[in-house]
């Protein structure tokens, strides 16, 4: 988290920075599909992760994002 209390990381530097809310995650990360909800930011770009096996049922939870600028 930033000083403002906003997120922040580098993206494509090895090391994930994310946000999360309930079982959904947001960051600089791409996702791997192992049952581990693997993470990794090896590459640029962002991902959405709903994870599996979290603390909600899979087949109910759906991740939903709304960015405001």
């Amino acid at each position: 988290m930033g000083t403002s209390g906003d997120a922040q990381g580098t993206d494509g530097n090895n090391a994930v920075s994310e946000i999360s809310a309930w079982d959904c995650f947001f960051g600089d990360f791409n996702t791997s599909s192992d049952t581990n909800n693997g993470r990794l930011d090896n590459g640029v770009g962002f991902g959405v992760l709903n994870v599996r096996g979290g603390t909600y049922p899979d087949d109910q939870t759906v991740c939903r994002f709304i960015f405001n600028d």
